[in-house]
């Protein structure tokens, strides 16, 4: 029972934490950007998609956090195949498709890599309370 509990008692430590700081750069984009940025326009391009990674970091906390629960059971092909599969099937394509197809700018292509790593979470966090991970022998 602890063992089950204990990434979800990790994960809302670390989306408490995140959503903290996401808050912030969401809020003030600007100073953060101007310790890595110096051309205005640079700035301005990042801000948009700085924002979205913000108010989401607390989201991909969980995912890394369910993730790394998952490879910790040795439930290494069930993550790879959502990783793979959301990367490679799924994001990639509709990036390619977005940007020389539809005309896609940064911020569209930066909102659907974020929809990519929430839907990342909901998997791996769905995957932890089905608990087939329980069953895995480790050698």
């Amino acid at each position: 029972e602890d063992a089950t509990q204990w990434p979800w008692d990790v994960a809302k430590l670390t989306a408490a934490l995140m959503s903290g700081i996401g808050l912030m750069v969401a809020v003030f984009p600007e100073p953060v950007l101007r310790c890595f940025l110096t051309n205005p326009e640079a700035i301005a391009t990042a801000i948009l998609p700085l924002r979205f990674t913000g108010l989401t970091v607390a989201g991909d906390a969980v995912s890394l956090t369910m993730q790394n629960a998952l490879l910790g059971v040795g439930d290494a092909r069930r993550v790879a195949a959502i990783s793979i599969g959301t990367q490679w099937v799924l994001f990639l394509p509709l990036a390619y498709v977005g940007v020389t197809q539809l005309g896609w700018n940064l911020n569209w292509l930066w909102g659907l890599y974020v929809a990519q790593r929430m839907l990342q979470a909901v998997m791996f966090a769905r995957l932890w309370d089905q608990g087939k991970w329980k069953g895995i022998k480790l050698a």
